[in-house]
């Protein structure tokens, strides 16, 4: 004769203990990978859009040249009167630029909308400077 029970069997490998820290592993496994992927558009994104030539509104002989390969030149006077490299903290919207003889400079950049416009902020002097897209 067949006896039928009211017992649920349990076939999860995971015991049920484990089952919450596990499964929060999980979503912090997949959000780290989410969290990274755009962290890194992110940086490529605002690299790309700060790549060019940027000039000052009121002077357009003095500018940044920011290229693609890292590195970049201020101009002045229509003449390269720095180079060195630069990079940015996406995440902080941090630029630095490195100099030919290895002087770090740290400020925060400001890009429009459009792209066309950027701002560099130094925190420490508390100074402003505005550059255009030079087409």
């Amino acid at each position: 004769m067949t006896v039928f029970s009211n017992e649920k069997r349990n076939n999860c490998i995971i015991s049920r203990e484990l089952k919450k820290p596990v499964l929060a592993a999980c979503f912090l496994l997949v959000f780290g990978f989410i969290a990274a992927d755009c962290f890194a558009q992110s940086q490529n994104n605002d690299q790309q859009r700060l790549a060019g030539t940027w000039v000052s509104p009121d002077d357009p002989e003095y500018g940044f040249i920011f290229r693609s390969n890292m590195t970049y030149s201020l101009i002045d006077y229509g003449e390269v009167f720095e180079s060195g490299k630069w990079r940015i903290i996406a995440s902080r919207n941090i630029i630095i630029v490195t100099d030919d003889e290895n002087e770090e400079y740290e400020c925060l950049y400001l890009l429009s909308n459009d792209g066309r416009t950027m701002a560099l902020i130094d925190t420490e002097d508390f100074y402003v400077e505005v550059f255009v897209r030079k087409e």
